[in-house]
């Protein structure tokens, strides 16, 4: 019975979850949205939800290390950007908002972190290139330092893959 009462109550959520689809004004129709199937990041890092919306890429993280780090940089690469010069194979970078960098991103079993990944390698915002394909890989670096030994830097490299919806 209880088994009973905790798939009612489960798929209640879902399809509150799924009836509540509202559009945001960063998100009018028409414009471009990329749909998130996987994010992820290497222990003790883990993405929590992602999305590419319009000019910028969205990661919500968790710190699960034990100790607080510093954000230093943040890069993501993929072909779905944009190219430097119209077929010259070579794409942009979209990078981390200036206000994330030097963040103290805290090791708690609770907290989730925004991070914002806006900035073109062009010095413009992101721009997304509508390659046709099904699913877009963005490979994406996380420069920190751990907030007890500041002066030492290290990177994580996550991936993040999403398919292209209008």
């Amino acid at each position: 019975m209880k088994f009973i009462a905790l798939f009612l109550l489960l798929s209640v959520f879902v399809v509150a979850g799924c009836a509540s689809g509202e559009i945001t004004e960063s998100q009018q129709p028409g414009t471009p949205v990329e749909t998130p199937e996987k994010c992820t990041f290497p222990e003790p890092f883990s993405c929590i939800e992602y999305y590419v919306i319009d000019e910028s890429m969205q990661l919500f993280l968790m710190n699960g290390a034990g100790r607080d780090a510093i954000i230093r940089a943040a890069v993501a690469e993929s072909d779905a950007f944009k190219e430097t010069s119209p077929g010259s194979g070579v794409h942009h970078n979209c990078s981390l908002s200036d206000v994330y960098i030097g963040a103290n991103f805290r090791s708690s079993s609770e907290d989730r972190y925004l991070f914002i990944l806006d900035k073109s390698t062009d010095g413009g915002k992101c721009a997304y290139n509508d390659a046709g394909k099904e699913t877009n890989l963005y490979k994406i670096k996380i420069t920190y330092s751990w907030a007890d030994s500041p002066a030492i830097n290290h990177t994580f490299e996550g991936e993040m893959v999403t398919g292209f919806t209008k």
